[in-house]
């Protein structure tokens, strides 16, 4: 949808005074009239500043902005074009809790708008390269100085270079854009590092494949109240989306972790994407507790974990990762050995279809006792 620019409208604008970023009216204009300008500056990009200013303020040169009005006989506004909607304050401290920052990393911040979220992962003390597809809003980030680097273009055009610790993002979300840019994202990401996300409430249940790809490696998912964005003209659902990217340093020997949550309800250790090993958790009724890789599930592959004192549940950190094996208590007249044990995660473990399936290819492929973890290779965890 487009706005009109009336002869009305261009005849109060021909009049009006600019200054660098600002636009004054020239008159008290009625009530009637001047919100036909209002929608009009608007879609240009410009918003009303009261108090001393007592102007309407644009991301980029007023005047050039005036022009292109003058020039046009309908508009089409910023975020009916590319989905700008900017990022309220609130919405850019859960994004930088999720994804964890501190003073040092190196961040990238594609769909950087004017670049709010940016300057907060600045004052974080990272260094903040952006990607902004608007011109005059690109060079708005450049005017803060919050950045390191500005590019102006299409962010899914720019070529991936892994290398960033972490990604925090509020894409465009029309027709899935979020789902590719959050794809193409992943791929700036070293070994380790974190993509923190806003995506559409329906990132949660849409069936097409990116979506369904995105929650297979979501640390989390977490939906936002309603109204996040109503402050930025879009009442919309929204969520928050972090995925941290496999790989990364190697621990050496048991390591000292926590399967306490963030803020934003993120575990700190992740199950999903957690190096095979041994670790140590810490706070557990003021006693460390040691927790192991129990084995890749024999149904669907996923790598599972279990306590060492056997207190698990899927209820408990560990969800649909924890450990459920199949032992010969699981078996009915087929002959296994007493101790033997195959790794399942609680996944498969409540589907009876699932445990019957798995009951079957055991049986036909002979195997013998398992007793432990079966096979050295790490599964390869693919992004994008």
């Amino acid at each position: 949808m487009s706005t009109a620019v009336t002869a009305a409208v261009r005849g109060i604008l021909a009049r009006a005074r600019t200054e660098g970023d600002r636009l004054y009216l020239p008159d008290r204009l009625s009530p009637g009239l001047y919100a036909q300008v209002e929608r009009v500056l608007r879609a240009a990009g410009g918003q009303w500043k009261g108090g001393l200013t007592g102007a309407h303020v644009f991301p980029g040169d007023a005047a050039a902005a005036l022009a292109g009005i003058l020039a046009a006989t309908r508009l089409t506004s910023a975020r009916q074009r590319d989905q700008w909607y900017p990022t309220p304050a609130e919405v850019i401290d859960e994004l930088l809790a999720a994804a964890g920052l501190c003073p040092g990393l190196e961040v990238l911040e594609p769909s950087a708008g004017e670049g709010a979220i940016a300057a907060a992962v600045a004052e974080a003390g990272c260094a903040v390269d952006c990607v902004e597809l608007d011109s005059q809003r690109a060079q708005a980030i450049e005017r803060a100085g919050v950045a390191r680097e500005v590019r102006c273009g299409d962010f899914l055009a720019v070529p991936p270079r892994r290398g960033y610790d972490a990604v925090v993002m509020n894409p465009p979300f029309a027709r899935n854009a979020d789902t590719r840019h959050v794809e193409h994202a992943l791929r700036f990401l070293r070994p380790g590092g974190v993509l923190a996300a806003v995506m559409g409430g329906g990132i949660e249940f849409r069936a097409d494949r990116a979506a369904r790809k995105i929650r297979s490696l979501a640390d989390g998912i977490w939906p936002l109240p309603p109204g996040s964005f109503h402050e930025s003209g879009a009442d919309i659902d929204t969520a928050v989306v972090v995925i941290r990217a496999p790989g990364g340093r190697v621990p050496e020997g048991p390591v000292r972790v926590s399967l306490d949550l963030t803020a934003i309800r993120m575990r700190r250790f992740h199950p999903p994407t957690g190096r095979r090993g041994v670790y140590i958790e810490s706070g557990f009724g003021g006693r460390d507790r040691i927790f192991r890789w129990a084995g890749d599930c024999v149904g669907c592959g996923q790598r599972t974990w279990a306590h060492d004192d056997g207190a698990d549940d899927v209820r408990g950190a560990f969800g649909w990762w924890t450990g459920c094996p199949v032992t010969a208590g699981d078996f009915a007249d087929e002959q296994v050995p007493e101790d033997a044990s195959w790794p399942r995660c609680g996944a498969c473990w409540n589907s009876s279809e699932k445990t019957d399936e798995i009951k079957r290819k055991i049986l036909a492929r002979d195997a013998g006792h398992v007793g432990g973890p079966a096979g050295d290779a790490e599964p390869a965890l693919t992004l994008f």
